[in-house]
């Protein structure tokens, strides 16, 4: 394909807001990013704040082999949840939080599902069971997590702090929503405190933006664990 034909389907596509990238460019897609990092398939990923199962369908098409574990804890979210991840024998959905101890705990609701938080109050709640990373993968007998991804609204911390034993050498990745920046209107913790928390066993390897909202960026960063750093 010549230079010229080239550049007419460029201008075509960005005409309808769209762009082409290569596929070796870092920072546009997580699941091709971690696959520059390890190779052959995922095993077991954990999808922490699962929603309606929009990341566990992602991940299932992009790690086909792995076995995807979802937890969302809200009544209704998790119904659309198992609807959603029913003809794929490979995802599991699990109807609890996951925090720093086992639990009953209030979740606030937002105007949507995905603004759900067990920090931000807003009024209307309901009661939810909470569980530990450690925990549930002791009684499960799973000896390691290649991807934990986090979605929680603000209670970031409390999940890792429920997943000491599994930090501890038996995560390979984890993909936790963050800010830049503090914003009074959005529960979510900040780049740096969360880089700080994770330090010195996993390393920052990118960030993708997600949104710019209330005078803050957030988005979605990507830790690795140090022994999977390029040498």
């Amino acid at each position: 394909m010549n230079d010229s034909i080239k550049r007419t389907i460029r201008r075509a596509l960005l005409r309808r807001g769209l762009r082409i990238y290569s596929v070796n460019k870092f920072g546009l897609d997580v699941e091709s990013d971690v696959r520059k990092f390890v190779a052959g398939e995922f095993r077991t990923i954990f999808d922490v704040g699962a929603n309606t199962g929009q990341s566990a369908i992602r991940f299932g098409e992009a790690f086909p082999t792995s076995d995807i574990y979802s937890f969302e804890p809200v009544p209704d979210t998790f119904e659309t949840l198992k609807r959603n991840t029913a003809s794929n024998p490979r995802l599991h959905a699990f109807q609890c939080a996951m925090g720093a101890k086992p639990d009953r705990a209030k979740i606030y609701l937002g105007d949507v599902s995905q603004k759900n938080s067990m920090v931000a109050e807003t009024g209307k709640s309901v009661e939810v069971e909470v569980k530990t990373i450690d925990g549930f993968c002791e009684e499960n007998g799973i000896k390691g997590i290649d991807f934990l991804k986090i979605d929680v609204e603000g209670f970031e911390f409390a999940v890792l702090d429920g997943a000491a034993k599994m930090l501890d050498g038996h995560v390979k990745f984890i993909y936790c929503e963050c800010a830049l920046s503090p914003s009074v209107e959005e529960p979510h913790i900040e780049l740096t405190e969360l880089q700080e928390r994770l330090s010195p066993d996993f390393v920052a390897a990118c960030f993708y933006p997600e949104a710019f909202s209330y005078g803050s960026c957030y988005g979605n960063a990507l830790f690795m664990h140090r022994s999977l750093v390029p040498r």
